[in-house]
């Protein structure tokens, strides 16, 4: 496995840097100070297994950093380590398809267990973070039977909105309209009974949304339809088995 760590604080980075150098498996972490730095190391080895991103970077907006590289390295789960804990900035981070947020006064331990639960394909929603995105969602009911409900473009879709994929790029993936996911990802949320990406990543880590998910593999894609309104309906389609 390997890690870039983006953080402008020598110091938190080289103590991250060590926790990561001890988990098993590891052969590099990597230590850059700057987005642009990042990127240039992402462009060179697109194959690192994760990349933890401080939001607070002199000279760079950090949620600016985040939207650049979900969009341009999808495949590569972002987990923020911040030392800002306002509910509005942990939401954001989910919104914009980070696959973990953790507070710089948690453990390093506490870390590290964060960073297996994402590469087991999960998102971590620490306690802090569940409390933020809303309390009714651990008493929520969802089970199999929602799963089932699922249409097939509605479970494709799913499965890249928890994987933090960004609306453009789910719909190059998909080759669908970005207004076609987003009508999707509304339906999705209705279902789930949430208002955004962000309580949804919060009720799957809660609920057990990812062994649902993965007891049904992910179909093939349906052929293209254009947004709502526009010939067949997108929302329609083949329930699930």
């Amino acid at each position: 496995m390997q890690f870039l760590i983006v953080e402008d604080h020598y110091v938190v980075a080289e103590a991250v840097a060590n926790a990561l150098n001890a988990m098993p498996r590891v052969s590099a972490v990597d230590h850059v100070a700057t987005v642009d730095a990042a990127l240039a190391h992402l462009n060179a080895n697109p194959g690192y297994s994760m990349i933890v991103l401080d939001l607070q970077l002199d000279g760079t907006s950090g949620f600016d950093a985040l939207d650049m590289l979900r969009e341009r390295f999808p495949q590569i789960p972002v987990m923020v380590f911040s030392a800002d804990h306002s509910r509005e900035t942990i939401v954001r981070v989910y919104e914009q398809g980070a696959r973990g947020y953790l507070s710089k006064q948690s453990r390093m331990a506490e870390l590290i267990g964060a960073i297996e639960i994402v590469l087991r394909g999960e998102n971590f929603v620490s306690q802090k973070a569940a409390e933020c995105l809303g309390p009714h969602i651990a008493q929520s009911d969802l089970g199999p039977e929602t799963i089932r409900r699922l249409s097939t473009r509605q479970g494709q879709i799913l499965r890249r909105l928890l994987r933090g994929e960004p609306n453009k790029v789910i719909a190059r993936e998909l080759d669908i309209a970005v207004g076609t996911v987003k009508a999707h990802a509304n339906s999705i949320y209705t279902m789930f009974s949430v208002h955004n990406r962000a309580e949804l990543v919060a009720r799957a880590g809660v609920r057990g949304l990812y062994g649902l998910l993965a007891s049904k593999p992910p179909a093939a894609s349906p052929p293209r339809h254009e947004d709502a309104g526009e010939g067949e309906d997108p929302l329609a389609g083949t329930a699930t088995a």
